[in-house]
């Protein structure tokens, strides 16, 4: 079987082809009066709404997003139009002329200060009294906590190359989910889905930011290449893409904790507000997850959720590392920390009372990451050095601090979307005993493919070499969903598994060549009851401790990790060395982002960039050898939710000031210093 060499998506060239740019709006929100622009000289192409022969819509689960502004602005950096031209530099000589006369400008309120207009949904879950609860308490403790746009943590460039070869559309994506590429694509020019081949391209980094965006790419690339009759590349610049391309959602998180006199959690009471950006993107997904986390991980009769999503004139936002979970978990563990250090409890003891052990093995987890990192005895020495002190500006020496906090990862779609889509992979054992697995997911720099090699050759009894992957090309697979949300190790691994073993069933009873598909089914046991807030609302959870011990100076504000220590709830371990690798870089990236957001970056004294070695810390990482889980489940995103939390307890320690928001970087830092 013919295998396809994969290239970075600016590796491709046409000698013939047209590049693709895109004018942007430069207001927030208003009206097209007029758009204005000199006859383009002969090869340039200017596109626009009108210019569309379908769908000017790209679907997602949540509603609908514009292809190209069709009179009406959204938000700053909106699509208008299209120029595709042979020559960049010719292009951009022709947008200067180009003239938008907007009318009707206005503008919304920030996230921060929303009115009750910019609700686009709302969603309540409670259980017990706990408004009655709040009223009578012993003490109530109110925390209000903000997690900030995040950046994206790969700047790898994304992008789309299309063209007909033999008289069918091919369009090249920088993708993790082929099948919504060719659906939009489809739409959007009025063609059959079969009519139309998508094939993946390389790329560098996986952070789940190349779920939906690509496929606004690929239409733009697909449109000029069917308008022009030409190959037609569209890839965006490092600059173009940090500034409009997906970003993480922001979130605003009250908490409401009503205490018995013993400091333990009689009711709690959890507003969760997640910013829109102009249009939805999957935010049923965002509130649904928000909603199941927003409580964290402690038992208590009495719970109340609400959850809002925001509309604001920022650009469409995305999933990003722990989406919906990471900003739900830095709240409740932060508010965890402050309700244990007024009650003045250690706050290891403070979580092992609280937590719902019957749910989770955090309390063994936290014991263990604890014991590793000496949590207890550190955390008491270092704060009664905060206690002894005056004012922390005026200390000659490092100020130390030390966190810990328990949270888990949610792997694939919430609730039933994994049995809903009827995601399937295929394989296909041939004659000659190779063997050909058919997914779109396992995308060809993910490090699960190999496993699921590994794992197929084990179960068939054939050669490694032998077993081959076909996961880049939509005119050969089936639909297996993103290649994301940690669903390759948790869903798509668990497939080929068990197409390996309905293979082997038949294999001495059937002739070569057998063919088996398998489709995704939710376990039964611990399915998720919403009306109660139990149960796993995903297709399964990896659970993670983690402390963070760092170092403040007081006077440059400059950070210095002393360790981190990580305990893993993962089910089986398919590959100790490479599980390690993967939470220590994302943990290196996590603890760089808590430093770090877009107005940060906008300062050239502090720039966005990967620890060099001397910066590095020691990291400990340990698995759970007895697992509650039959099956092998994500890691990904672990990093990114465990470090904010602990990592802002270590700091809050250390500084004697109580942070409440994510991420810090130094100026933010100096000013709560100064306000205490």
């Amino acid at each position: 079987m013919e295998h396809r060499r994969i290239q970075y998506i600016d590796d491709y060239f046409d000698s013939s082809m047209l590049y693709v740019s895109i004018v942007r709006s430069q207001v927030e929100r208003g009206n097209i009066n007029m758009i204005s622009y000199p006859d383009p000289p002969d090869g340039m192409f200017v596109l626009g709404a009108q210019d569309i022969p379908g769908e000017n819509r790209i679907h997602l689960s949540s509603g609908k997003i514009p292809l190209l502004a069709e009179g009406v602005i959204r938000y700053l950096g909106q699509p208008v139009l299209l120029i595709a031209g042979e020559n960049r530099r010719d292009m951009d000589e022709f947008a200067r002329y180009v003239s938008i006369d907007y009318r009707n400008i206005t503008v919304l309120p920030p996230f921060e200060n929303y009115f009750d207009e910019q609700v686009i949904k709302e969603h309540s879950l409670s259980r017990g009294n706990p408004g009655k609860v709040l009223k009578t308490a012993f003490q109530v403790l109110e925390g209000n906590y903000y997690v900030d746009e995040t950046l994206p943590w790969s700047l790898d460039a994304q992008g789309a190359f299309a063209r007909f070869e033999d008289g069918r559309l091919v369009v090249y994506s920088s993708t993790q989910w082929l099948h919504h590429v060719q659906s939009t694509v489809a739409r959007v020019l009025s063609m059959r889905q079969s009519d139309i081949t998508v094939r993946r391209t390389a790329y560098s980094a996986q952070f789940d930011e190349k779920l939906w965006y690509p496929s606004f790419l690929a239409a733009y690339a697909a449109l000029a290449s069917s308008i022009s009759g030409k190959s037609a590349k569209l890839v965006l610049s490092a600059n173009e893409l940090l500034y409009n391309g997906p970003r993480g959602t922001p979130v605003a998180i009250t908490h409401r904790s009503a205490m018995d006199k013993n400091g333990n959690l009689a009711a709690i009471d959890v507003t969760v507000n997640l910013e829109s950006g102009a249009f939805p993107v999957y935010s049923d997904e965002a509130l649904q997850r928000a909603s199941a986390a927003a409580a964290g991980n402690y038992t208590c009769e009495n719970v109340s959720v609400t959850t809002r999503l925001i509309e604001t004139t920022r650009r469409p936002l995305d999933f990003s590392p722990g989406a919906g979970l990471a900003g739900c978990f830095f709240a409740s563990e932060t508010h965890a920390s402050l309700i244990a250090e007024v009650s003045q409890t250690d706050p290891l003891n403070w979580k092992l009372r609280n937590l719902n052990e019957k749910e989770s093995p955090l309390a063994e987890l936290l014991s263990r990451a604890a014991a590793a990192s000496d949590f207890s005895r550190k955390h008491a020495a270092y704060e009664l050095a905060k206690k002894r002190r005056s004012n922390p500006e005026q200390e000659n020496r490092p100020l130390r601090g030390i966190g810990i906090a328990g949270v888990y990862q949610g792997n694939g779609f919430f609730g039933r979307g994994e049995e809903t889509e009827r995601f399937k992979v295929t394989a296909r054992l041939e004659s000659e005993g190779d063997l050909y697995i058919y997914t779109s997911g396992l995308s060809g720099i993910h490090k699960t493919a190999s496993l699921a090699q590994r794992r197929a050759a084990e179960i068939l009894g054939v050669p490694r070499d032998g077993v081959h992957i076909i996961n880049d090309d939509t005119d050969r697979i089936p639909d297996s969903g993103p290649s994301g949300l940690s669903r390759n190790i948790t869903v798509v691994y668990r497939l080929v598994e068990r197409c390996c073993e309905a293979i082997k069933k038949k294999r001495f009873r059937n002739p070569l060549p057998i063919e088996a598909s398998r489709s995704f089914r939710m376990p039964a046991k611990d399915r998720w009851e919403e009306s109660q807030l139990q149960g796993s609302p995903y297709a399964a959870r990896t659970w993670a401790a983690c402390v963070v011990e760092l170092e403040l100076n007081p006077i440059l504000l400059e950070k210095s990790i002393r360790g981190v220590w990580v305990a893993v709830d993962c089910g089986e371990v398919l590959h100790r060395h490479r599980a390690e690798s993967s939470l220590e870089t994302g943990i290196l990236h996590a603890i760089e982002g808590c430093t770090v957001n877009l107005k940060n970056l906008e300062d050239p004294e502090s720039p966005f960039h990967l620890p060099n070695l001397l910066d590095i810390p020691p990291v400990s990482i340990s698995f759970s050898r007895n697992s509650r889980q039959k099956f092998p489940s994500g890691i990904g995103d672990l990093p990114y939710i465990m470090i904010p939390p602990a990592f802002t307890a270590a700091l809050s320690q250390a500084s004697g000031v109580y942070f409440d928001r994510f991420p810090l970087p130094p100026r933010k830092i100096h000013q709560y210093m100064e306000g205490a």
